[in-house]
């Protein structure tokens, strides 16, 4: 099963070294996240694999788990490898925001692989295959791992720091060019501000970073990387809305929903 609703194909001017324009399109799909798509030239690559980055209660999950639901409403079927939170857990945390997971698994839109390290002596192996098994009999288009960390955390007899990279990287090869899906790769923040290895393998890297002010913490959302795409290089506030994450962008074409969404245009201005 595949797509029936993407974002534009984006046409781009590039050079040769003779300095002739050429045309390229790059297809790309939308994440679901209001506001986020404007910032990324319509979406996502299409088969590309992101690195999504953030502290605890950042909303990576929520964000992952986002991006899965609005591609399932468009019959684009997505797989969730869940290491830290069991499926009923998630089930619950998406009802808040009005996502019925158990209706988009039922239809074969959406699955959800549960992986318990802590528990299971399974080796890391196991649940990569069972994920890039899954989602060939779902025709999956988009994956979610969450989280990296998590899948390599007690397998350190398997797996040495030094083939971490290497594990990660042909896990994200397999689902773009066997599964031919687009993969976010869910990790925490990296507390010395150097670059990881799962960076480096990454097309696309975006943060999810909070700060107190005034007493209030501000949540902001940072592309800090995306490869074949102009995007922006700013700060941009997000929050959770009744309906998931919202990145509220003044100059967005989705800014008058999303103020709609999140109550007013005064509280949304708060946050600029």
């Amino acid at each position: 099963m595949r797509s029936v609703e993407r974002a534009p194909k984006v046409t781009l001017e590039a050079r040769t070294e003779l300095g002739e324009e050429i045309e390229e399109t790059t297809p790309r799909i939308k994440t679901g996240i209001p506001g986020l798509d404007d910032l990324v030239e319509g979406g996502f690559i299409s088969g590309s694999t992101l690195l999504l980055r953030g502290g605890s209660g950042a909303g990576k999950t929520i964000f992952g788990l986002q991006f899965l639901h609005y591609g399932a409403l468009n019959r684009e079927p997505g797989v969730l490898l869940s290491l830290e939170e069991s499926a009923n857990d998630l089930r619950r945390e998406a009802a808040r925001f009005g996502w019925d997971l158990k209706e988009l698994e039922r239809q074969r839109l959406l699955a959800i692989v549960e992986a318990k390290p802590w528990t299971e002596p399974s080796k890391h192996a196991s649940a990569t295959e069972r994920l890039e098994r899954i989602a060939t009999e779902v025709g999956a288009t988009r994956v979610v791992i969450d989280s990296v960390p998590a899948l390599f955390q007690n397998y350190p007899s398997e797996v040495a720091a030094s083939e971490g990279a290497r594990a990660v990287a042909q896990l994200c090869w397999n689902l773009s060019e066997k599964v031919h899906a687009t993969t976010l790769l869910i990790t925490k923040m990296n507390s010395n501000g150097n670059s990881t290895a799962e960076e480096d393998i990454c097309r696309g890297v975006i943060e999810l970073r909070a700060r107190l002010v005034q007493g209030v913490v501000r949540r902001y959302l940072l592309v800090k990387k995306m490869r074949e795409t102009q995007h922006s290089n700013r700060l941009y506030v997000y929050d959770f809305t009744p309906r998931g994450l919202a990145v509220f962008n003044p100059t967005s074409s989705s800014w008058t929903s999303l103020t709609q969404a999140h109550g007013s245009l005064e509280v949304a201005e708060e946050f600029l």
